[in-house]
């Protein structure tokens, strides 16, 4: 795995842990599969973001 590689999948993962973190303090998500389907929607966002800056460079 090269490091442009390694690095993205870092930053994805940090996304959805990060997510995570947030949605537990704002506190709108009441149970786990909520918080987890919020998390997921904004890697998802961030990752088609990251794909259409990289797709610019």
């Amino acid at each position: 795995m090269d490091n442009y590689r390694s690095k993205r999948i870092g930053a994805v993962v940090g996304v959805f842990l990060l997510s995570i973190a947030l949605g537990m303090h704002d506190g709108n998500q009441e149970h786990l599969s909520d918080l987890v389907t919020y998390a997921l929607n904004n890697t998802a966002l961030f990752s088609k973001i990251l794909e259409q800056k990289l797709d610019q460079d």
